[in-house]
């Protein structure tokens, strides 16, 4: 139930900017609830491959992608993610890429964009030795 409700706001996220901005309202906590469900040990990993993509869809839009660059522990669960399955890993790298195309990330947080930098050298080094 969980995975299709995030599921149906990701396809609403991927073809309108307002189900975006809806969801960016303060009174939702909607970055608050996406650590949440990246940081269960009790879902399954396809509500988080869901979550992950419902964030990416987000991110296509820079007005959402702001409010998810502004949340540093949701950024490092995305990044975290990059080790989980091949799923789980694309939606991530969807994700990164869009918060780097992100005017945000470069101009006002040099910090994390080199931390970004640094987390998906590492976990793509660790994925592709893992992979031979």
């Amino acid at each position: 139930m969980l995975k299709d409700s995030i599921s149906i706001l990701a396809n609403c996220c991927n073809y309108s900017i307002t189900a975006c901005l809806k969801l960016t309202a303060q009174r939702i906590a909607f970055t608050h609830i996406a650590v949440r469900i990246f940081e269960s040990g009790t879902l399954r990993q396809d509500c988080k491959t869901s979550m992950a993509r419902l964030v990416a869809n987000m991110c296509a839009h820079k007005e959402s992608a702001m409010c998810i660059a502004s949340n540093p522990s949701l950024v490092d669960r995305l990044v975290l993610l990059l080790e989980s399955d091949d799923n789980s890993a694309i939606q991530a790298l969807r994700t990164i890429r869009g918060l780097i195309a992100c005017t945000y990330i470069k101009v006002c947080s040099h910090s994390l964009w080199y931390t970004l930098q640094e987390h998906i050298a590492f976990h793509m080094h660790r994925r592709l030795s893992i992979s031979r």
